[in-house]
């Protein structure tokens, strides 16, 4: 059996079990015991981007575009796709730089 890395923490997990989150938020979640074995409880739940995890939001950010390069550079996404997947349309930005 394989294990895979997430590029994001760097945690292993099966890689035939290696799920993406297609959630579009960063939770930080605020959790209390339960008691000993018997696993806790979650209080509170909130967007990162309300939090006051401003170091955090920073790391995932750069961390983020340090993925997109390893893809890029691996040959795995071009820069076309970046741009498209960001919203913004490659043929614009090629009228442009010709103006």
């Amino acid at each position: 059996m394989d294990d895979i890395s997430c590029p994001m923490c760097g945690k292993y997990g099966p890689a035939n079990s290696f799920h993406i989150s297609d959630k579009d938020d960063i939770f930080v979640i605020s959790r209390r015991s339960l008691g000993r074995k018997k696993g806790f409880e979650e209080t509170e739940r909130m967007s990162i981007f309300d939090s006051d995890y401003e170091d955090q939001v920073s790391a995932i950010n750069e961390r983020a575009f340090e993925i997109i390069k390893i893809f890029r550079d691996n040959g795995k996404i071009s820069d076309d796709d970046i741009l498209e997947q960001l919203g913004f349309d490659s043929s614009e930005e090629e009228e442009d730089e010709e103006e």
